[in-house]
């Protein structure tokens, strides 16, 4: 895939963000076209190197570019060419300088500049798609699934502006379209089926095999020539006029009817001349060979009669008639098709696999009923009304997501497991289930390797703590439908240990839209940082700052509770519960004070986790790393940990103590240097400060320790070590002067090269 790989970094030089399409040789739906990236829509960098390679090196997948602002790109798709449609629209318009890109005669793409007037839109009937916005293009040398290879006219660094005319003229066809399907809505069934046949359904559906079974009428224009085909044309024309259709869409009609025969002058002629009353009898429906083939008496058709359920039509005086919107009906309708839920006055769909916000996409879903429908009136208000029904006639009191504590939506299906027998299954996605997240990864047990496991996880930590680094996403996932585990987690380690690749690895499993990335200060100081974790199956803080930690009751509460109040800007509050597993990292753990250091409560909250070792940078490595079998293996692993942890508890469970230790020891050059020199078992002693003090800066010279970490006055010195239990005092000396000290709590360790000189004091001259 060189060639792919060099035309994505001629794309991402010209501006343009590429992304993965699925292979021409695909099996699911749209081969070589759909995105394999999640919230692709999204992207507003372009991949490196590195991930241009794991997405394309020893793949056979296609090459795709973002449309809109963020890659100054959109794109008029041409699938049909209309002569009489393009040639008004590009009516004293000069193409020569337009990027053009094809791989059959009569389909292409035009790649122009992003124009923000440019919407995205898709009007197949038309032959046309326009991908602005959120837009997916194919881009050359990708296949196409018939085995054409996309070609490129023109260079793309120097496409242009699309005319402003341009633009003008597709939206006044487009919405004419609109315009004329609105009519076909309100003529007879016959008619729109033979529309449909003709103009919009290239397939009779599915044959046993899953194959697409071609429509032959499909673009078939035979059936409006000779006389037969201009009779039935005078049939279709004259039930559009009765149904209200004007001279544009009639002319749009006649367009796409006769192809590249379409004649203006005659076809203004012939039109003026067919009488609306006269439309065709049943009789005459029923003895076209082509039309009655759309002709079937007490037809149910469904998808006919929800829309007819959504309006009604009053034909006023003048003869003009109004579309009324039933607006119960529409409510019903929308939800039945996005599979619609109502929670703390929150609306949610069904996609993909899970419940997500769904207020665009219900109003988006009203807008296209209406236009379907023929409505034309303001929507603001009507949108209101039915968002008010969604949301209070059948709402949910109680939380409705994640309830279910043995199953885990995945890409690929719903992993369903059994936490007393330990058996593994993949079942499909399902709404009843009621997720309102999804793992990035899929699962396959026929596939799965122990890659990651041998050449990543047994790599990073000692033998001993291997537990840890699968206990992490286990109980994240737990949490998901289940009481807090009441632990997070700290990660130390240095640069090119293995941290970052490890989150990495969370990354794929779990997917970036189900990881949150807020620190322990925006928890404790922003009341709106809660709701980033709603439906999180993480909160993950890389590079934890090295800044004193002073209040903890925030944090001691997110990891103890289930149940929390979702505050949102301009929302009323509502309760929810927040599953998402604490992780932060750093090179050396936060320092904190003498508060924090004797909350109990806050240490037993920690576990930690150390990365002791140092790595070789490979480029290539995740490339490898995270093949789909590897990280379906890797998940299988921590499936297992789950059974085991619902079985048992926690694998691994330190104490408040030992993760105190660990982090102070980690933490604070200084208590290093008093772990290091004292001996706490026998008495303490006095120092002079400023010999402390220069122990200490001797001390971390010779251990190569970051001396911006040590006070540089005794007064600082003081405040810092006042929570290990070293006092500042003001003894007398052995020679009756008073001087100023710390007292120690234990005494130095013999042969301790940096030991302070102990102060001989008068109440141990007068002991002896």
């Amino acid at each position: 895939m060189e060639e792919i790989i060099d035309a994505a970094k001629r794309y991402r030089a010209a501006g343009i963000i590429v992304h993965p399409l699925s292979s021409p040789k695909d099996h699911k739906p749209s081969p070589g076209k759909r995105p394999l990236l999640s919230r692709w829509q999204k992207l507003a960098t372009n991949p490196t190197d590195e991930e241009l390679d794991n997405y394309f090196v020893k793949k056979d997948y296609n090459l795709g570019a973002v449309c809109g602002k963020a890659s100054d790109l959109m794109v008029i798709d041409v699938d049909w060419y209309i002569k009489g449609m393009w040639d008004d629209i590009l009516k004293g318009v000069d193409t020569s300088d337009w990027v053009k890109q094809h791989r059959t005669s009569g389909r292409w793409h035009w790649l122009f500049r992003f124009n923000p007037a440019f919407e995205l839109k898709h009007a197949k009937p038309l032959g046309i798609d326009l991908l602005g916005e959120a837009g997916n293009v194919v881009m050359s040398p990708s296949i196409h699934e018939a085995g054409n290879v996309y070609k490129m006219d023109g260079d793309i660094t120097k496409r242009p502006q699309i005319p402003n005319k341009v633009i003008s003229s597709l939206m006044k066809w487009l919405n004419t379209y609109q315009e004329l399907r609105m009519t076909l809505n309100r003529s007879r069934p016959a008619f729109k089926d033979f529309f449909e046949s003709v103009f919009v359904k290239d397939d009779l559906g599915k044959d046993v095999d899953g194959n697409k079974i071609p429509n032959p009428m499909y673009h078939d224009l035979s059936v409006f020539r000779d006389m037969e085909g201009r009779q039935r044309m005078l049939h279709i024309c004259a039930e559009l006029m009765a149904n209200g259709a004007d001279q544009k869409q009639m002319m749009l009609f006649c367009m796409m009817a006769f192809g590249n025969e379409f004649d203006r002058e005659n076809s203004a002629y012939q039109l003026k001349k067919i009488d609306p009353g006269a439309t065709a009898k049943t009789a005459s429906i029923k003895a076209d060979p082509v039309l009655s083939q759309f002709h079937s008496p007490g037809r149910s058709d469904p998808i006919e009669d929800e829309y007819r359920n959504y309006y009604s039509v009053d034909i006023g005086a003048n003869g003009k008639a109004t579309i009324k919107l039933n607006l119960a009906a529409i409510a019903a309708g929308v939800t039945k098709k996005l599979i619609v839920i109502s929670y703390a006055e929150q609306l949610y769909i069904y996609q993909e696999g899970c419940y997500v916000e769904g207020l665009v996409a219900i109003k988006s879903e009203i807008q296209n009923i209406a236009k379907t429908v023929g409505y034309t009136g303001p929507l603001s208000r009507i949108t209101s009304e039915i968002i008010h029904y969604l949301t209070y006639e059948t709402p949910h009191n109680e939380y409705p997501f994640n309830q279910i504590d043995n199953m885990i939506p995945v890409n690929n299906g719903v992993v369903k497991f059994n936490f007393d027998t330990g058996d593994v299954e993949l079942v499909p996605h399902d709404p009843k289930y009621m997720f309102n997240y999804k793992l990035h990864a899929d699962f396959d047990q026929s596939t799965m390797s122990d890659e990651i496991h041998e050449k990543m996880i047994t790599k990073y930590v000692a033998p001993e703590h291997i537990d840890i680094l699968y206990q992490i996403p286990a109980q994240a996932l737990l949490q998901m439908a289940s009481e807090p585990y009441k632990k997070a987690y700290l990660i130390q380690g240095d640069p090119n240990a293995g941290k970052s690749t490890y989150l990495q690895l969370l990354e794929r499993v779990f997917g970036m839209e189900n990881i949150s990335a807020e620190s322990l200060q925006s928890l404790s100081e922003n009341r709106f940082a809660k709701a980033n974790l709603e439906a999180k199956t993480f909160n993950i803080f890389d590079d934890m700052s090295d800044i004193p930690m002073s209040e903890t009751g925030t944090f001691k509460t997110l990891t103890g509770k289930r149940w929390h109040s979702i505050e949102k800007k301009g929302k009323q509050a509502y309760m929810a519960p927040l599953g998402a597993l604490h992780v932060f990292t750093c090179n050396a753990p936060p320092s904190f004070d003498k508060k924090v250091k004797n909350d109990t409560a806050f240490w037993d909250r920690w576990e930690y986790a150390f990365f002791p070792y140092w790595f070789e940078k490979d480029p290539d490595f995740t490339v490898k790393m995270f093949a789909p079998e590897n990280l379906s293996g890797f998940l299988y692993r921590v499936i297992k940990k789950m059974i085991e942890i619902k079985r048992s508890g926690l694998v691994v469970r330190s104490s408040a103590g030992e993760v105190r230790e660990m982090w102070s020891y980690n933490s604070d050059p200084i208590y290093q240097f008093l772990q290091e020199g004292l001996d706490h078992e026998r008495k303490g002693v006095n120092v002079a400060k400023e010999d402390l003090l220069d122990s200490i800066f001797r001390w971390a010279l010779a251990n190569d320790v970051d001396t911006g970490k040590i006070p540089s006055t005794t007064t600082g010195l003081t405040q810092s070590v006042d929570k290990y239990e070293v006092y500042a005092r003001r003894p007398v000396d052995e020679n009756g002067v008073r001087i100023h000290t710390y007292e120690l709590p234990g005494a130095w360790k013999h042969g301790f090269a940096f030991a302070a000189p102990v102060i001989r004091l008068k109440t141990e001259q007068v002991k002896l």
